[in-house]
């Protein structure tokens, strides 16, 4: 496994019907995946955003995957 070059930082609230699209361009991109770190920040989501996230965590073929879940931030 490489260092990642790219630290892709995702801030998310009740996105989750967005996750799996974005996750699977992210993965397509040029660079090889497993140069890529990425942090995703949810901000106390209703949804099954986390859920998402950690299934990609899981299964993504990332250097690093952290999910960080947060006490409601915004208002």
């Amino acid at each position: 496994m490489h260092a990642p070059r790219i630290s892709v930082v995702v801030a998310n609230h009740n996105y989750g019907r967005f996750l799996d699209r974005f996750f699977g361009a992210l993965a397509a991109q040029t660079f090889t995946p497993d140069a890529v770190e990425v942090v995703f920040v949810d901000d106390a989501s209703s949804d099954d955003s986390r859920e998402r996230a950690r299934r990609w965590q899981a299964d993504g073929p990332w250097a690093a995957f952290r999910v960080l879940a947060l006490p409601r931030v915004g208002r």
